[in-house]
């Protein structure tokens, strides 16, 4: 017995070994996710790093105990709208994001809470961790 729903998603009815039934779901036709692409003001190269970088001890980005960079990505709104968000900054956070605002656009960033975490509005996972390894963090 085969139910169908919106043409692409087959749910089937399965019984195990124990006699039991339960609802498997084959995704074969969706149609993957499409992800927006977020802009960049400036190319991430290792010039723009140098040129930027004057006072290396106003700020600082701890790494996990792991030591990945504390960078995160937050879907919302059923995985339509990213946010990625930076965490553990240490020191001067403005000075932090005037820096980041000559890569991404500074209407995009904003402070959290006491100011130790940045959200950007868009996907700039990769190139958040581009920027920061650049920047020797």
């Amino acid at each position: 017995m085969t139910l169908t729903f919106f043409r692409t998603i087959h749910p089937t009815i399965h019984s195990s070994i124990f006699n039991q039934f339960r609802l498997k779901t084959s995704y074969i036709n969706v149609p993957k996710r499409t992800t927006q692409i977020s802009p960049l003001l400036n190319e991430i190269t290792p010039e723009l790093a140098e040129v930027n970088l004057k006072d290396p001890f106003l700020f600082a980005v701890q790494r996990k105990s792991s030591g990945m960079l504390p960078i995160y990505r937050q879907y919302k709104n059923g995985r339509t709208r990213t946010i990625t968000v930076i965490r553990n900054i240490k020191g001067n956070t403005n000075h932090f994001v005037q820096l980041l605002s000559t890569v991404i656009p500074s209407d995009r960033i904003r402070l959290i809470g006491t100011g130790s975490s940045i959200q950007i509005v868009g996907d700039y996972f990769w190139e958040l961790r581009k920027w920061l390894t650049l920047h020797k963090f």
